[in-house]
């Protein structure tokens, strides 16, 4: 450039018109960075242009012995090996946004390299995608933060999260697939969206007391053990636990519905579910290590598969027969040697639906054992 031409012109002042030759700059810049491999043509290249304007042909001019002295010396400002040393450097990019910032705007950093991001201490609001792709690993919400958008942090390698105590919601795929193994819902959170949290290796759930609904696929394919749904919740949607090694389960007193594939693929040997469910869908429970159900809900639908592919032994069944509620075909999906527990004053009508064994009881002392036995309750 401009600039290199008056530098080299400086050095080479006595050459004839001030011309620094094209051969000149890349040898002297090759020299300078190291490359020594390329400095040679372009020198010999160079030594030729200056003897084209060498009035004394068998004389070597003083820039020709100066480009000698240069090529010979091996003169270096940044050598090659401190290139390859910067190269290896890994560098941190971050961000320290201003307090002024309220809200993080639709897709804002999705995609960059960015791993670090400090709040200001006054952000609502985390928009779209604004962190998707990116690779943040750790990151500190606001406090006065109410609202985390859909995306916001998909494909990040985030392994830890604390949330704030005014956040109200959570929106779908906002944490899907990272690489959290421990999740906290605070009470504040209303709003949880469909796979917000699915493909993660959570071990550890904690679900807070005004949560009103489990999306679908919000916490699926995960690593979770063992969980405990609010009184708050009122449905477990479509595949919310599915392909979890879920052992236990407790369903909370407000959940009246338990959609298609909600517990299936899980480790569940043992279940008990409230008079409060009203409808048990498809599949619910299907494909499972189940050997134990204490059934007292499904009163207004009860699927004819909710439990297949099961390996139940043991069902404490806790409700009215009735035709209109319990399909003919439902106790055809359990092995023939199920044992079924049940009030007296239903037996007469069961049989009406099964060969299986069916055995008289008190059928709320024997929910009561059941729950204390299985369960901890």
């Amino acid at each position: 450039g401009y600039e290199t031409n008056c530098l080299f012109s400086i050095i080479m002042s006595n050459m004839y018109g001030l011309v620094i030759s094209f051969g000149f700059n890349m040898n002297v810049s090759a020299n300078a960075l190291g490359v020594t491999n390329a400095a040679t043509p372009v020198g010999i290249k160079a030594m030729q242009e200056m003897q084209t304007l060498n009035k004394h042909k068998d004389t070597a001019t003083n820039p020709m012995c100066t480009l000698l002295a240069i090529n010979t010396g091996g003169v270096q400002i940044v050598p090659a090996s401190v290139i390859a040393v910067f190269a290896s450097m890994v560098f941190k990019v971050q961000m320290i946004l201003p307090d002024a910032v309220t809200d993080i705007g639709y897709m804002l950093f999705n995609g960059s390299e960015l791993e670090e991001i400090s709040f200001g201490p006054d952000v609502v609001e985390i928009g779209y995608g604004a962190f998707e792709n990116t690779n943040l690993k750790e990151i500190e919400l606001p406090p006065k933060l109410t609202e985390i958008g859909s995306h916001s942090f998909e494909k990040t390698q985030l392994t830890h999260i604390e949330f704030p105590e005014k956040l109200n919601k959570i929106g779908y795929n906002a944490f899907q697939y990272c690489n959290l193994e421990e999740v906290v819902i605070p009470d504040s959170v209303e709003k949880i969206g469909s796979s917000a949290f699915a493909d993660n290796p959570i071990k550890k759930l904690i679900l807070g007391n005004s949560i009103e609904e489990l999306d679908l696929d919000v916490f699926s394919n995960c690593q979770i053990e063992e969980i405990i749904i609010p009184d708050s919740v009122t449905s477990i949607s479509y595949r919310a636990f599915k392909s979890n090694p879920l052992k236990k389960v407790i369903i909370g007193n407000g959940v009246r519905t338990i959609y298609t594939d909600a517990f299936s693929y899980t480790q569940l040997e043992v279940i008990s579910i409230p008079k409060n469910v009203k409808n048990i869908y498809e599949s619910a429970f299907s494909n499972t290590p189940l050997k134990k159900i204490a059934l007292s809900g499904g009163k207004d639908f009860l699927s004819g598969n909710a439990f297949i592919n099961t390996k139940v032994e043991e069902i404490i069944l806790n409700m009215p027969i009735k035709f209109d509620t319990i399909s003919y075909y439902f106790f055809d999906q359990f092995p023939e040697d199920v044992i079924i527990y049940v009030d007296e004053n239903e037996a007469q009508k069961l049989k009406q639906y099964t060969t299986a064994e069916i055995v008289e009881c008190d059928i709320d002392e024997k929910i009561k054992d059941f729950e204390q036995k299985y369960l901890g309750e």
